[in-house]
């Protein structure tokens, strides 16, 4: 049997510390077991982070002591890869493209399975958009590992519909609010912004207009918007003649938001732009005039930060229930993880930053930095 199919019959009882009083069997509830549903890739392209997040997930879940000690917990794993190779590595090149759809349709058969309370998944900012769709379709909760779009939330401060719903990653708009630090720091004025084709990279290059004008006072006729990587040759000629002096791509979500200066933007070939949504792909060919801010990611911390969050989320609605564990329902672990009416936004084991890094390094911003949540502190570093 491979390591992903023995993985995905994993079935955990929870012994943990106790300390306070049992769940008791609601009617609801006859086996007494709570169900975390959990969806990852387990094989191919992103079969090893899959991995090492579902070795983070299982690791919570042993050690927890959220949850009262009597209370056992199964783990229902889908591979959205649907299967691969024992060794992940093997598959390596397979197309990724496919996983979203998969990761959805994962979550519509947690939908149906009224025993699963929360699910865990949302490994890739693609994926984590997938599953967040699905879960407002369904008012499943959810925790996801990757960001998925907030509508700009952590820049503006601006409120959605409430969902039972969070990201360990912090909100996708952090990384304008982090690609603004760099421009501020780096001292560019007259900007040129491109994404890739895509509605949520498009999406996070209008995010970082309003970051820039947030932070750096930088007056929106300063900023050209192109959006589509079609016009890269207009932006380079734009730098030749000194119209601009620096240029951001909004690249693909796994590479993140590739800077550049005068230099670097006239350095730059199209061809290169083409090659870096490829897999094979070596940052330390980059002019050095540019340079990827990028989130840094520990698959296995965020998979402990999700199950917490997952653990804790049905530990309160089982207290508002008085600990009858047949009486929790979605909407009370939803209620539980987004934090109630009366709670601030960003609690509740959401994460209220990220942090960031240069790829490759840059002697002019070499160590990694922290950008917060404006919803949550009002202030970011």
């Amino acid at each position: 049997m491979s390591a992903a199919r023995t993985l995905a019959s994993v079935a955990l009882l929870g012994a943990m510390l106790s300390g306070c009083a049992a769940l008791r069997n609601g009617a609801g509830n006859t086996s007494g077991t709570v169900h975390v549903g959990v969806e990852l890739p387990l094989a191919g392209d992103a079969g090893a982070e899959g991995l090492r997040a579902l070795d983070g997930i299982t690791r919570e879940i042993q050690r927890s002591k959220i949850l009262p000690g009597t209370v056992p917990v199964k783990l229902d794993v889908r591979d959205t890869a649907r299967g691969g190779y024992a060794n992940p590595h093997q598959d390596e090149g397979t197309d990724t493209t496919a996983l979203p759809a998969q990761a959805a349709t994962s979550m519509s058969a947690f939908a149906a399975d009224p025993t699963v309370l929360i699910v865990v998944g949302g490994l890739t900012s693609a994926i984590a958009t997938a599953d967040f769709n699905k879960a407002r379709a369904t008012g499943l909760p959810l925790v996801t590992l990757a960001p998925a779009p907030d509508n700009c939330a952590a820049v503006t401060r601006r409120s959605g519909r409430p969902l039972g719903a969070i990201s360990i990653a912090g909100a996708a708009s952090l990384e304008s609010l982090a690609t603004a630090r760099v421009v501020g720091a780096r001292g560019y004025r007259e900007l040129g912004i491109m994404s890739e084709r895509s509605a949520d990279r498009a999406s996070q290059a209008l995010c970082l207009v309003d970051a820039l004008a947030l932070r750096h006072g930088v007056p929106r006729a300063r900023i050209t918007r192109p959006q589509l990587t079609s016009d890269f040759a207009t932006l380079q000629r734009r730098a030749r003649a000194g119209a601009i002096d620096g240029l951001v791509y909004v690249g693909p979500a796994e590479r993140g938001v590739l800077l550049c200066g005068s230099a670097g933007t006239q350095a730059l070939t199209k061809a290169a732009l083409a090659t870096m949504s490829h897999r094979g792909y070596d940052s330390r060919t980059l002019p050095a005039d540019c340079a990827w801010i990028r989130r840094i990611v520990d698959d296995s911390a965020a998979g402990r930060a999700a199950a917490h969050a997952a653990s804790l989320a049905i530990a309160t609605a089982g207290r508002r229930r008085h600990h009858e564990l047949g009486k929790i329902t979605r909407a009370d672990v939803g209620e539980a993880l987004r934090g109630g009416p009366a709670t601030p936004r960003c609690s509740s084991g959401s994460a209220t930053h990220a942090r960031f890094a240069l790829v490759p390094a840059r002697a002019w911003l070499s160590a990694p930095f922290t950008v917060n949540d404006l919803r949550c502190t009002g202030t970011h570093r």
